[in-house]
């Protein structure tokens, strides 16, 4: 089966602030470029068996249905609707950041 897979607005906004801080905080854009690159081509693959990853070790959330993909140093959330065979990129976010209370 082929999924659609769709990024909510308040992930687009976390990816952007991710890249601008490695780009203009950390002088570094081609690893800004090169991040980005990665975590979209994760999400890309997400169209076929999006439950391939793990749902995150918070019960609390898994019971939700979050699952998890590690990009480097980031962590990519997103849920599966099977009934509209739908992929929705929650979260992206640096793994080292609490994100238990943030989703």
């Amino acid at each position: 089966m082929i999924y659609h897979v769709q990024t909510s607005a308040m992930a687009e906004i976390e990816m952007k602030k991710i890249a601008d801080y490695i780009s203009d905080i950390l002088y570094s854009p081609q690893a800004a470029y090169n991040l980005m690159y990665e975590l979209r081509k994760q999400i890309r693959k997400l169209n076929q068996m999006p439950k391939r990853n793990a749902l995150v070790s918070d019960e609390r959330l898994a019971k939700k249905g979050i699952r998890t993909i590690p990009v480097k140093n980031y962590c990519i959330f997103y849920i599966v609707d099977e009934k509209t065979l739908t992929v929705t990129i929650i979260s992206v976010m640096h793994s080292g950041r609490d994100w238990m209370s943030l989703l």
